[in-house]
């Protein structure tokens, strides 16, 4: 059995202005699961967002 799947990656910018133009507010954004910021090592984007 296999299955395939597809990625996209996406900078910050993008996924801000996606979040945004949904209709969400941005709260936080993290640069990995212990919260420390995002910079150019960064890993992982979290992305913290709430309905206004």
């Amino acid at each position: 059995m296999t299955e395939e799947a597809a990625f996209a990656f996406r900078d910050d910018s993008v996924l801000r202005s996606q979040v945004q133009a949904a209709g969400f507010e941005i709260t936080h954004v993290y640069g990995d699961r212990d919260r420390r910021p995002l910079d150019d090592t960064s890993r992982l984007i979290i992305i913290v967002a709430e309905a206004p």
